[in-house]
């Protein structure tokens, strides 16, 4: 266990830890104001070197560089707090993810479809990470430093690892919710007693199944989830501003300018993608769950059976209570509204960068 310091309890204090909670980074224990030691000095380090170092490098820029020094310094600053909560969710979670492999198991055994062994969801996003990683060596092999190389290759991988994830156990959750939509269909049908309480009772289990592994997925990943769209906004807002220095530089030719943004070219591209195909992932598992909940209305006006109208209304009622969405540890919904605020987001700076570059 890590060591614990105690502070004076104190209003801003309180918020510290509040912020940091909230974060996923510091216990969540405001009574006794306990934190972390060690991730509180790395933290804190990590602040006063960004601070201090864009004090220094706006000392003697325009108002054009100190935004763009503030946008650098804001990712990598993104890029650390990413690279604690990853770390840190995976150490507290393990348990979970044994569970989370073995409940999808459960689910394939209730609404009868084959079971999905975890070394092959494993080997699908290990097949793209290794994908990524090789059109990221492509792109960098450019004369870059390799240090700035490593980083970035660090960066895409380990935000390609969690995204790929989340949208492979999302098409998952999904199947399973056309699965068992085609099991309540069944109930349209005459069918014995026993039969029926079977059916009924397995339905019941993939509910709750479902529900916990799209939990589970908000719960461990749900804030590095967050952070990958925040750090998808900035690392794009980076490339923005490069792109459109280049293009109002006098000095550099249009040939030379297209080169020199080939790799903003293709970074835009992938993260504007990866950033949607998220969206739309967590986005499906809502809409499939509200039309098994729709569906379990209509079935009620359609079948006479008092019993099966019973058990009807009672999946309505689950599947309203234990709805599978992909959330931020709860806080808010991820789907496809995020989509509209990420291309307004970028045109809006975009704007705002071409106004202060085309100006006097």
């Amino acid at each position: 266990m890590h060591e614990a310091i105690v502070f004076k309890d104190t209003l801003i204090v309180r918020s510290f830890y509040k912020f940091g909670s909230f974060m996923g980074v510091f216990p969540p224990n405001f009574a006794t104001g306990e934190l972390s030691l060690p991730i509180t000095i790395v933290i804190t380090t990590i602040i006063l070197l960004c601070l201090i170092r864009f004090f220094l490098d706006i000392s003697q820029e325009t108002i054009i560089l100190q935004i763009s020094t503030f946008i650098n310094l804001a990712e990598i600053f993104s890029y650390y707090i990413f690279s604690i909560l990853a770390l840190r969710g995976l150490i507290r979670n393990r348990r979970i993810w044994k569970e989370f492999f073995g409940t999808i198991a459960n689910i394939d055994k209730d609404v009868g479809v084959g079971y999905t062994n975890k070394n092959l969801l494993l080997l699908r996003v290990s097949f793209w990470i290794a994908l990524d990683l090789a059109a990221t060596i492509v792109i960098f092999n450019s004369g870059t430093s390799i240090f700035i190389t490593l980083y970035w290759i660090m960066v895409i991988l380990q935000m390609t690892a969690i995204s790929v994830f989340v949208m492979e156990s999302c098409l998952l959750i999904q199947k399973r919710q056309n699965m068992l939509s085609s099991k309540v269909e069944t109930f349209r049908q005459e069918m014995f007693e026993k039969e029926f309480d079977l059916e009924a009772t397995s339905i019941e289990r993939a509910i709750k199944n479902i529900y916990f592994v799209a939990d589970t997925i908000s719960s461990a990943l749900g804030w590095l989830f967050f952070s990958i769209f925040i750090l998808n906004f900035i690392i794009m807002f980076v490339a923005l501003d490069k792109m459109l220095e280049t293009s109002f530089d006098d000095k550099i030719t249009y040939s030379e300018g297209f080169i020199n943004n080939i790799y903003n070219y293709a970074y835009l591209g992938i993260f504007f993608a990866m950033t949607i195909s998220l969206a739309i992932a967590g986005d499906k598992i809502e809409k499939t769950g509200l039309k098994i909940k729709k569906l379990c209305h209509v079935l009620q006006v359609d079948v006479d059976n008092p019993i099966i109208k019973n058990h009807l209304r009672e999946f309505a009622v689950y599947f309203e209570e234990l709805r599978p969405v992909l959330t931020v540890s709860g806080f808010f919904v991820i789907n496809r509204n995020m989509i509209p605020l990420l291309i307004s987001s970028l045109t809006s700076y975009a704007v705002i960068l071409i106004q202060l570059k085309s100006g006097p």
